[in-house]
């Protein structure tokens, strides 16, 4: 006898999100209602994985301005952080090698002296120095600050779309690797009026004695992604769809 085929619920999460808005009316005008009996028919039956699917879907329904600037500092954003507008900045051709430097940091003599600008975006020290230049692509997205995101959320494309093109692509912390070096470091930025901040940069070219110079032996092997296998630009107009654009 031929064994049946276990059948895949489909979640629907943009009507999980409007029946939890009717939930949450009717909950709140008094009804004595049960959430399940809302998400359920949708495929969720457990409110913690609605609660996380619905901060990425709200997340990638959000209207960003795009717009590219000549390199990403906190000039280029105080216009969205004082409006609370959602952006998504980015730079790839820059003529200024320049380098993401924490907060806390004070002494720049190192890194100007190796011709580099230092930049403060807004991120702490356990981040430490992140080396940026030409070609490379930085993403600055500022997002509404009551959305939950987790860093996996942001990391999980790039690992998914450069799998696609690389053998070997992992996630390790706020980085991502390609045959074990990394290409891509990150950073979630505390909020800034009320506004979420994930940064990105992510190396087209190769950067290791830079960094060895500057940073000392590091812990993960540097990399970079061959532009002739896929491009910043792809890559950024990957992400762009990513979040709906």
């Amino acid at each position: 006898m031929a064994r049946k085929k276990k059948s895949v619920i489909t979640k629907d999460i943009a009507t999980a999100v409007e029946r939890e808005a009717d939930y949450l009316l009717r909950k709140n005008s008094g009804e004595d209602v049960h959430i399940y009996d809302f998400i359920g028919p949708c495929g969720y039956t457990d409110v913690n994985e609605f609660y996380w699917d619905k901060q990425l879907y709200l997340l990638q329904h959000t209207n960003y301005i795009v717009e590219e600037e000549p390199y990403i500092d906190l000039n280029f954003t105080n216009y969205f952080f004082r409006n609370k507008v959602p952006a998504f900045l980015w730079t790839i051709k820059c003529n200024t090698t320049y380098a993401f430097v924490p907060n806390e940091q004070s002494e720049f003599a190192a890194i100007q002296e190796s011709g580099l600008t230092p930049i403060k975006i807004g991120y702490s020290a356990q981040n430490g120095i992140i080396i940026s230049s030409d070609g490379d692509l930085r993403i600055f997205l500022i997002y509404p600050g009551d959305l939950e995101i987790k860093t996996e959320h942001f990391l999980s494309f790039f690992k998914d779309y450069l799998a696609d093109k690389f053998d070997s692509v992992e996630i390790d912390k706020n980085d991502v690797l390609v045959n074990g070096k990394k290409v891509l470091g990150s950073a979630r930025i505390p909020q800034i009026n009320g506004m979420g901040v994930f940064v990105i940069q992510t190396s087209f070219s190769d950067k290791s004695d830079l960094i060895k110079k500057i940073c000392g032996e590091s812990a993960k092997i540097p990399g970079y992604l061959d532009p002739d296998v896929v491009s910043p630009y792809e890559l950024k107009d990957g992400f762009l769809r990513w979040l709906g654009m």
